[in-house]
């Protein structure tokens, strides 16, 4: 329960977290970051890939989309 509430207000704890704090999160959680097209293109470490890869592929398949990868097929279920 503590870990889906701490997800929910992860944005707005990282915001009030100082700049120091803020680095040593990300460096825990990105592996690398690129800019692309204008955009920073972020790559996770594990799990957090994982976990990064099942929201985006919640988000499609709610939308209607009906895209799965094999990876977060586990997690969803199907």
């Amino acid at each position: 329960m503590q870990l889906l509430e701490l997800a929910r207000n992860a944005q707005r704890l990282f915001a009030k977290q100082e700049p120091r704090e803020k680095r040593r999160l990300l460096n825990f959680l990105l592996s690398n970051c690129t800019w692309e097209d204008g955009e920073v293109v972020a790559t996770f470490r594990q799990p957090f890939d994982m976990l990064a890869e099942t929201a985006n592929t919640g988000g499609l398949v709610g939308a209607g989309n009906g895209a799965a990868s094999s990876k977060s097929e586990i997690w969803l279920g199907n």
